[in-house]
């Protein structure tokens, strides 16, 4: 049992539990794995020293209540030491925000923040630069915490104040951002799973699934399963997942944000009243480069709404199918290579500007450069790869810097093959990237940038493998850069002479080391 208010030392696994029964503050603790931090009535630990809790995948450190139902107060990290660690830690069931930093950069590693509740922010709240790796953030709650109208409910999984923050392979899901009907009250909720208000929010190939924000009331506003403030915040995605989130009253059903670059992302099955997959506003600009939105659902704007002003940025290489009742709505920015197509609507023009719109394949048909009206002839069913007799094949925009990169996943030859499977963003898909070539010398896979030495008297022979169609071999024997004065072949090369030899291959389509 902990009863003092300053706790150093260190907590192992055969004098666990530790039960917490007075508000702690921790100055130099460490926790070994196995550990259990129990909290018997509604206290917290704060941190302003140095807290290192590193559990193991099969005995992580468990942060919880003695008992189900028990209000205890979270973790707490104020102007804490920065080489504090959290890792293979669970935080679960705190009603006060399960995890709160205040001006402490943090990272947490295979931690599992889960059944927390708060106003901003049900499982972590951050004011600092944070970065989560391999972690779940699931079945958390933001809540409206006011006495009085207006009533606000701010990321049920993760709120962001300021700071930078990064999630690389994380999980989201099922956090909720949820006001109850208050009788003449004003309830804004935003972000189900994340709210940034302020920085850049980064998401590194993570699911966000199953997220809500809702509000009721005489005025509501919901916005998203990931909301960024369209002024003071912007996001980045790439090879990320955004499926089954809503916002039913609102906008966004997965993301909501005024400054985005989203990179080879998955927008499936996600609904809101403005904005199904996505809704961007404010000045900034939304750059979606080679993704797919497919089977979202919204009143308007099935795939994208937009109440932005001016150019409201670029889709390019995005493969736009099977939304409902439209794809696009409002949106006043580029659509470019792109295939808009069962959608019943593809565009639907706002009172602003009409998109441009050009390379694309549009049902029904659209005004601009090359655009076609062709049936799109997929690999297959929930397969947005193109067929190898897709009439989209080599189809987009004939200029260079819009050349297919990766083969796979693109067809053909070098020209844009439309949607998100082509154009030189392709090459960030997984089935892209697992075919980077390899090299052999007599038979040995080389890593990339090694070095063999070479007997004399054995010639060696180097050879490489690839999934790309094509392409030349580029050498040099002192080690220095092949890409400096090289030689070529595209044959086996023979050594008969001691050497260092150094190389690379090369298409006309990308270049790998």
């Amino acid at each position: 049992m902990v009863t003092s208010g300053n706790i150093n030392g260190v907590w192992t696994a055969a004098n666990s539990p530790y039960r917490i029964v007075a508000n702690s503050i921790a100055t130099n603790l460490v926790i070994q794995p196995g550990v259990s931090v129990l909290f018997s009535g509604p206290y917290s630990l704060t941190v302003t020293g140095l807290l290192q809790a590193a559990g193991t995948s099969n005995n992580p450190v468990i942060f919880a209540g003695a008992l189900p139902g028990i209000a205890w107060q979270g973790l707490r990290f104020v102007s804490a030491n920065t080489n504090s660690i959290l890792s293979n830690c669970v935080v679960q069931g705190a009603v006060a925000c399960g995890l709160r930093l205040t001006n402490t950069p943090l990272t947490l590693s295979s931690c599992l923040i889960i059944s927390n509740t708060g106003v901003s922010g049900g499982g972590i709240y951050t004011d600092s630069n944070l970065l989560l790796q391999n972690c779940s953030i699931v079945n958390n709650a933001a809540v409206a915490g006011q006495q009085a109208s207006p009533y606000f409910a701010q990321g049920g999984g993760l709120y962001v104040a300021g700071g930078n923050t990064t999630l690389q392979s994380c999980l989201i899901s099922n956090n909720t951002a949820v006001i109850p009907n208050i009788a003449g009250a004003t309830e804004t909720s935003t972000g189900g799973g994340v709210d940034c208000e302020s920085g850049t929010l980064t998401l590194d190939e993570c699911t966000v699934v199953s997220n809500t924000a809702s509000a009721a009331g005489v005025s509501a506003t919901e916005l998203g399963g990931v909301y960024v403030n369209n002024v003071a915040a912007s996001l980045a995605a790439a090879g990320s997942a955004f499926q089954g989130n809503s916002a039913m009253g609102g906008f966004g059903g997965a993301a909501a944000a005024g400054n985005a670059a989203l990179l080879v992302c998955v927008f499936s099955g996600n609904q809101a009243t403005f904005g199904g997959a996505l809704w961007t506003g404010g000045s900034g600009q939304t750059m979606a480069t080679n993704c797919i939105f497919s089977g979202n659902a919204a009143a308007q704007g099935g795939a994208v709404y937009s109440t932005a002003a001016g150019a409201a940025g670029d889709f390019e290489n995005c493969t736009v199918v099977r939304n409902s009742p439209d794809a696009f709505n409002s949106f006043t920015g580029l659509i470019h290579d792109s295939i808009l197509f069962f959608n019943g609507n593809e565009i639907v023009a706002g009172v602003i500007a009409n998109p441009v719109v050009n390379y694309c394949d549009v049902q029904g048909g659209y005004a601009g450069t090359n655009n076609l009206d062709l049936a799109p002839d997929f690999a297959g069913a929930g397969n947005f790869e193109l067929s190898e007799t897709s009439p989209l094949t080599d189809a987009g925009d004939p200029s260079p810097q819009f050349n297919d990169a990766a083969f796979p996943p693109s067809q053909g030859e070098d020209a844009n093959d439309l949607g998100a499977y082509g154009g030189p963003g392709a090459a960030f898909w997984p089935s892209a990237l697992g075919t980077v070539p390899v090299i052999f010398v007599n038979g040995q896979a080389a890593a990339p940038s090694g070095t063999f030495a070479l007997p004399a008297s054995s010639p060696a022979v180097i050879t490489f493998s690839s999934g790309f169609a094509g392409g030349s071999f580029e050498y040099t024997l002192d080690g220095s850069n092949p890409l400096y004065y090289p030689t070529f072949t595209t044959l086996p090369l023979v050594l008969t002479n001691r050497g260092t030899p150094s190389v690379i291959m090369i298409t006309t389509r990308w270049l790998f080391p």
